[in-house]
C-alpha cells in the first residue's frame, strides 16, 4: 500500500495445457506434444531468464485453475545476503492486497446484520466526523468508506509509522479536509479504508484482527498469515521471510523492513504466502465458500465484485475499470478479471481472478518491481486466447 505508489497490476494464472507458451519473450508456440511438466518447465526457465534480466531477487507464483493448483512455488532467494531459496513457504508483506480481507469480514457481518453497507458510519461510531463538513461527517458510509469516495485525499492523515491507536487514527480524520465533492471521484485512501475495518472490530464487540482471524484466516486454514509488517525486533516466520531488496543501478541490495504503525492493519500489513494466499483465491472464485460450507452468502459476495465506483484514470484502451468493495474490477477482452495489488517496503504483491473462467493467480516479489504485472499480464493473454503480444 502508500506511500509506494500503488501500482493496479493484473495478473492471471495459466492452464496445464496453455503452459507450453508462458512467458516466451515471442510469444512462439511451443511443441504440442510436450508433457505438463515440459510445459511447466518452459514457465519456469523464462521466469527465471526474466528474473536476470531485471535483476529481481525472488519471485513467488501460485496458479490455480477449477479447484486445482498448477503451480505452487518459489524462485531466486529470499535473503541477497545469504542466498538463501524462496519457496511456496516464504513469507511476504501483501500491502494493500490485505483491503479485499476487510471488505469480505465486513461483508460477513453485513449477512449476521452487525451492520449495514449504506448506514452511516456514526451509527457504529457517533463521533466520526470530516473537518469544517456536517452534511459529509453525518452522510459518509461504511461503504464510502471501502470505495475510496469520500472526496478526502490520502494526504489529509498521516499513518505511516503511527503509533496512534486505531480509535485515535479514526479520532484524527476530524481534521482532514476534503479536496473534491463527497462522492465526485475516486481516491486512494488508506486511512478512509482503515475506518472500515475500525468499524467492523466495533461492530463485532471485539477487534479488527480478531474478526479477520475468526471468520477467514482461521476457517480457510490459512496457518502461515498474520498481521505483521516484519520490523519486529522478534518478528513472526523468522524461519522463511522474503526479504525486500532495492534494485539500483543494477545492483541489489536487502533493506530492512520498516515500522508502518498497527492502526493502519485494515488497509494492508498482512503477511503470508503462495500456498496460504491460494486458499484465499480458492474461496474467492467459490464466491464465499469453503470445503463446501458457506462463510459468506452468495449476495454478500456478489456485493463485493459489483462497481461501486468508477475509476477515471485510463489504463488501457481495451478495458474499462470500476472499484468493487475492496477489489478493483476491469473487463478485458470479455473477460471479468478481479484484482488487488499491494506494495510495501522493497515489495509488490498481485492478487487477482477471473470469476467466469474460475482462474486465480498469486505473485510476490521481494524488490520493488512491475514484473508481477508484466508475468501476469502475459498469462492473462495466452489463458484467454488472446494474441495481442504475439510477435
Amino acid at each position: 500500500m502508500p506511500p509506494i505508489k500503488e501500482r493496479n497490476y493484473r495478473g492471471m494464472t495459466a492452464l496445464p495445457l496453455l503452459l507450453l507458451t508462458l512467458l516466451s519473450c515471442s510469444a512462439s508456440v511451443q511443441d504440442a506434444s510436450q508433457t505438463e511438466e515440459q510445459q511447466l518447465e518452459t514457465l519456469r526457465a523464462h521466469i527465471k531468464k526474466t528474473m536476470e534480466e531485471t535483476k529481481v531477487p525472488g519471485l513467488g507464483v501460485g496458479i490455480m485453475k477449477d479447484g486445482n493448483v498448477i503451480l505452487a512455488e518459489g524462485f531466486g532467494t529470499r535473503d541477497a545476503n545469504t542466498g538463501a531459496p524462496l519457496d511456496s513457504q516464504s513469507i511476504f508483506l501483501i500491502g494493500s492486497s490485505t483491503k479485499p480481507f476487510t471488505t469480505t469480514a465486513l461483508a460477513m457481518l453485513v449477512d449476521e446484520r452487525l451492520v449495514e453497507w449504506d448506514a452511516p458510519v456514526r451509527t457504529y461510531v457517533p463521533t466520526f466526523a470530516v473537518h469544517n463538513d456536517d452534511y459529509v461527517s453525518a452522510h459518509i458510509t461504511v461503504k464510502d468508506l471501502v470505495t475510496h469516495r469520500t472526496g478526502v485525499p490520502e494526504s489529509a492523515v498521516s499513518w505511516m509509522g503511527s503509533t496512534l491507536t486505531r480509535k485515535e487514527m479514526v479520532a484524527s480524520i476530524q481534521n482532514a479536509d476534503l479536496n473534491v465533492g463527497f462522492r465526485e471521484k475516486f481516491q486512494y485512501n488508506n486511512v478512509m479504508f482503515m475506518a472500515g475495518g475500525y468499524v467492523a472490530g466495533q461492530v463485532a464487540n471485539s477487534t479488527y484482527e480478531e474478526v479477520i482471524h475468526d471468520r477467514i484466516l482461521e476457517p480457510l486454514g490459512m496457518t502461515r498469515t498474520e498481521f505483521t509488517d516484519l520490523s519486529e525486533e522478534d518478528p513472526p516466520f523468522q524461519d522463511n521471510i522474503a526479504f525486500p531488496h532495492a534494485i539500483e543501478a543494477g545492483s541489489v541490495k536487502r533493506i530492512e523492513f520498516e515500522f508502518e504503525g498497527t492502526a493502519i492493519r485494515p488497509a494492508g500489513t498482512l503477511a503470508s504466502n503462495i500456498d496460504d494466499m491460494l486458499k484465499w483465491v480458492r474461496f474467492n472464485l467459490d464466491q464465499g465458500k469453503h470445503a463446501g460450507n458457506e462463510l459468506l452468502s452468495e449476495a454478500g459476495f456478489k456485493e463485493l465484485v459489483t462497481p461501486h465506483m468508477h475509476i477515471s484514470r485510463p489504463r488501457r484502451v481495451d478495458a474499462f475499470q470500476n472499484y468493487g468493495l475492496g477489489w478493483f474490477l476491469e473487463t478485458y477482452h470479455g473477460h471479468k478479471v478481479v484484482f488487488h495489488t499491494g506494495g510495501a517496503t522493497g515489495t509488490n504483491t498481485q492478487v487477482l481472478f477471473l470469476p467466469d473462467d474460475n482462474i486465480g493467480m498469486v505473485l510476490f516479489t521481494n524488490a520493488s518491481s512491475r514484473l508481477p504485472s508484466i508475468l501476469a499480464y502475459y498469462i492473462v493473454d495466452l489463458v484467454t486466447g488472446n494474441t495481442r503480444n504475439a510477435s
